[in-house]
């Protein structure tokens, strides 16, 4: 069943402006076979379902994981500027989760002076992102770093990094309307594996503490991930 579509029509039309990117990845996000359709026209051969998932496979936005969708749905109001995530590719997702954790810690990481200690972090989170957080990190952490301050604290530092990482994106995502949500929410179980920390979905951030947590994303996003898409949000 296809979402009710709700967008408003100045964001949509800006969306069909020539040399756009956005509009794309709003394509491809919503290019999946409908069900109602392929029941119309019949079953599908296995060599026409494989040829079908083959095509999904190809798509850069793989939230559907190249399976048939039981129940189609379709998305277009991403005028609200933290939905954009959705509309990134599995390795854009996977690196804004590995700077977000970075620089949700980087102070902490910006403390270590113990040779040995350096080292270890360094080698388990790589030198690029250790020496972000060792510089410009910590300087976009903000008080998103107080939301999981207390989070695991059994764990090392460089694993809480990677967790927090993906942690953010979920903490981030439970604003979204639900069918948006739900496919976001798949997609991120199935890249992240195994992060170390109990999610509990049913508690969500206050407000102060979502719009913290966004606006640190949105620096990460823009400053390391893709700065490409700045024209796409707003100031």
């Amino acid at each position: 069943m296809a979402a009710a579509v709700s967008v408003d029509k100045p964001f949509f039309d800006a969306q069909l402006a020539e040399g756009n990117a956005l509009w794309p990845a709003m394509m491809r996000c919503n290019a999946h076979p409908c069900p109602a359709k392929q029941e119309a026209a019949g079953p599908l051969s296995p060599d026409a379902l494989a040829s079908l998932r083959t095509w999904l496979a190809q798509i850069p936005d793989s939230g559907r994981d190249g399976e048939l969708p039981k129940d189609a749905v379709f998305f277009w109001d991403f005028g609200e500027d933290s939905r954009k995530l959705f509309l990134l590719d599995d390795g854009q997702l996977e690196r804004l989760a590995d700077v977000a954790g970075v620089t949700l810690h980087a102070p902490a990481l910006a403390r270590i002076v113990a040779r040995e200690e350096r080292r270890i972090c360094r080698e388990a989170l790589g030198a690029e992102l250790f020496d972000y957080a060792q510089s410009r990190g910590q300087y976009r952490t903000g008080a998103a770093g107080d939301i999981v301050a207390r989070r695991d604290k059994e764990l090392p530092l460089p694993e809480r990094c990677r967790a927090h990482g993906w942690l953010a994106l979920y903490f981030c995502s439970l604003r979204w309307p639900k069918e948006l949500r739900r496919v976001f929410l798949h997609r991120l179980a199935r890249l992240s594996g195994e992060i170390g920390t109990t999610v509990s979905l049913g508690n969500g951030l206050s407000d102060t503490a979502w719009q913290a947590l966004w606006r640190m994303l949105k620096k990460c996003l823009l400053g390391e991930v893709a700065p490409s898409w700045k024209p796409y949000f707003t100031a």
